[in-house]
């Protein structure tokens, strides 16, 4: 850590499938820690799965995707503050960059908005009309 100038209390977070940001936290972490695993890479033979080039490309792309769902996921996680008047507009939005995304991404990116897309509009069309009046 030392050596690498790097933050020693930030830590790699492993994805769990129940909670919607970890993927992403997984993927900043581990953007931030690459330098350290190509480092392992060269200095250790028994370090055999570090991604390519190309894999931490996709990684990047991902996590940029991400990124505004996560900052949405934690506006409304938020329990000091209230966040009705928050709803529609975030929520719009994110169903707008979904579409928008879907058309002009990459073919990953569009498969997995495809799946965000289906669990999306199976929610969207029971929105809280009170929660948009807000």
């Amino acid at each position: 850590m030392r050596q690498s100038f790097l933050e020693s209390n930030r830590g790699l977070r492993q994805d769990v499938p129940t909670r919607w940001n970890s993927t992403f936290v997984m993927l900043d972490n581990a953007i931030y820690f690459r330098r350290a695993f190509m480092h392992l890479e060269l200095g250790d033979s028994n370090y055999k799965c570090c991604p390519s080039a190309s894999e931490w490309e996709k990684c990047v792309n991902i996590c940029k995707f991400l990124a505004p769902f996560y900052e949405i996921t934690c506006l409304f996680s938020g329990s000091k503050y209230p966040t009705a008047n928050l709803y529609f507009p975030c929520v719009s939005t994110t169903y707008a960059s979904l579409k928008n995304e879907m058309s002009s991404g990459l073919e990953y990116i569009r498969r997995m908005i495809g799946c965000m897309l289906a669990k999306f509009e199976k929610y969207w069309k029971d929105f809280s009309v009170l929660l948009a009046i807000a």
